[in-house]
């Protein structure tokens, strides 16, 4: 993780210990879309980080990435 996050911070990481045990969530906090595009884009192909993904990659069966975005409070 220290390589990723030279680009931008990681808020958590969970390894499940029951049910399905081959799994990684993590979650990195972005201030809107953009931004995680332009972060994500700024990664440098020759950097460390791409290197290790190039290892890794073929050892991933699946990447699910979902985007929460946080909603202004309900006045009531």
């Amino acid at each position: 993780m220290p390589l990723r996050e030279k680009y931008s911070p990681n808020m958590g990481v969970w390894i499940p210990q029951t049910d399905i045990l081959d799994r990684v969530v993590h979650i990195w906090p972005y201030r809107d879309f953009d931004y995680r595009t332009e972060v994500r884009a700024g990664v440098n192909p020759e950097s460390e980080w791409a290197a290790y993904l190039r290892l890794v990659v073929p050892w991933i069966r699946e990447i699910r990435s979902t985007v929460w975005r946080c909603l202004p409070p309900i006045s009531r």
